[in-house]
């Protein structure tokens, strides 16, 4: 098992190549039932593992490609650059730029993220009258509610949930009725139990070190989608039809709250802002009753492909090809063997190769069938 430059940019190739499948049927296709956000999810699980284990084993086979791929191999890994006397090549230059930028993109992302722990801190609590009276009813479906701060913040005007350690839910200052800052605190408490700050968090540093893949922002906003609809599926599938309406208006208003206010602050939000499509895609799952027996086929069908295509990845590898320079071959000594030069002939069972009348090479049986593939005869 090893790593080489074949094997990180076949990596590469291949999360992009599954990032944008995955990107382009999702702009097209919505869910219809939460297997299929399961499907996605393993989709994209198996993505990030493929990219971050760029690996070559034994068994893989490599392929060999001439043209556009053998030249930039040429141009970018054999043909080395002098940069301040030293002899390095264009794609470790290009690594090297690709990494401080990615590591300056994670610093910039902690940075900010640290500054929004900082600046809560001087804000006050969130109504605590409320906030104990619908704890309350709360505790009916988490009898341990996590311990965190409810704090109220001027500048947002969506709820959210921030910090890795110590959780601490952040409400805009809006007049909430009980049964509103009920599914509000619901939903975010369910984001905290179900650990999903901390996939948000992996997935936004993810991006930062994965920014230049060009469908990398579309993936990132898909996964978010992804978390939020199954934070809704947790909540909703002991609900009654009528709570479920009432959970479904309060998503509907905070979006609404949240329309004029595009800022993304590096949080879990309450709810995708972009625009309404995700939210009619998480209303139809969760008014959801049933699915077609094909629908399921057809789902299980994409999620084995998608391993089969991922698996099938390690066993081969596109290489370059190139062909030798004739004079090159001459020069060192070689012939170069060609249908109008070469002949073959056997004696005693034995197989000999002939070039330019008079150079005699003894050759294997298994030899044989390949110059006989390759054009040259018997005589």
């Amino acid at each position: 098992m090893t790593i080489s430059y074949y094997s990180y940019i076949h990596s590469i190739i291949i999360t992009t190549i599954i990032i944008s499948l995955i990107c382009f049927i999702r702009n097209r296709y919505r869910f219809t039932h939460p297997f299929e956000v399961r499907i996605f999810a393993s989709l994209y699980f198996i993505c990030f593992i493929r990219m971050f284990f760029p690996f070559d084993f034994k068994i893989t086979k490599g392929i060999p490609f001439q043209g556009i791929y053998s030249i930039l191999f040429r141009k970018l890994i054999y043909k080395n650059i002098i940069i301040f006397e030293y002899s390095i090549s264009p794609v470790e230059v290009i690594t090297i730029v690709l990494f401080c930028i990615s590591l300056f993109r994670i610093l910039q992302y902690i940075k900010k993220y640290r500054k929004i722990l900082r600046d809560i801190r001087k804000y006050s609590y969130y109504r605590p009258s409320q906030i104990q009276t619908v704890k309350k009813l709360l505790a009916e479906t988490y009898p341990e509610l996590p311990d965190c701060d409810i704090l109220e913040i001027s500048y947002i005007n969506i709820p959210m949930v921030v910090g890795v350690i110590h959780k601490t839910i952040l409400l805009p200052p809006a007049n909430y009725s009980d049964i509103e800052l009920y599914y509000i605190l619901l939903h975010e408490y369910t984001h905290i139990i179900n650990h999903d700050l901390l996939r948000k968090i992996l997935i936004d540093i993810f991006s930062c070190i994965l920014w230049w893949i060009p469908c990398i922002r579309f993936a990132k906003q898909d996964i978010d989608q992804l978390i939020e609809i199954n934070c809704d599926e947790r909540i909703t599938k002991n609900l009654s039809v009528h709570e479920k309406i009432e959970y479904m208006y309060t998503l509907l208003e905070a979006v609404k709250r949240s329309s004029n206010n595009k800022e993304y602050i590096g949080h879990l939000g309450f709810a995708l802002m972009e625009n309404y499509h995700p939210m009619i895609e998480r209303f139809k799952l969760m008014t959801l009753t049933s699915q077609k027996k094909n629908k399921v086929l057809l789902n299980s069908l994409i999620l084995i492909l998608g391993l089969l295509f991922i698996i099938g990845s390690y066993l081969v590898a596109p290489i370059p090809k190139y062909e030798a320079n004739i004079n090159d071959i001459e020069n060192c000594g070689y012939t170069y063997v060609t249908s109008e030069n070469t002949y073959l002939y056997e004696e005693n069972g034995k197989y000999y190769i002939i070039t330019n009348g008079n150079i005699k090479s003894k050759i294997s049986k298994e030899h044989v069938k390949f110059l006989i593939e390759n054009g040259i005869k018997f005589k």
